[in-house]
């Protein structure tokens, strides 16, 4: 399923493979903290989903986050603020 998805391309294949690798020693001689990192993001899954089914039931009574006059803050991730290396 990772070949799949992350396989595309040489170096695709050789981070998939990295990443597969590192897992599975983890697994293997840790796997008490394998299950705790597994819960850790099982549960933050839970919370975010829970906040967005939250969102989308109950709409927020705030102005600003209805479309209020303030624009939102631009992220710092954007294509525009973005730095080759």
């Amino acid at each position: 399923m990772v070949l799949k998805r992350y396989g595309k391309t040489p170096a695709g294949r050789i981070g998939a493979a990295a990443v597969l690798k590192a897992l599975g020693v983890l697994v293997r001689r840790h796997p008490k903290t394998a299950l705790e990192m597994v819960g850790a993001g099982l549960g933050e899954a839970g919370r975010v989903g829970f906040q967005e089914v939250k969102a989308a039931v109950m709409p927020s009574r705030n102005p600003q986050e209805e479309g209020g006059a303030a624009a939102p803050a631009a992220s710092p991730n954007s294509p525009a603020e973005m730095k080759t290396v």
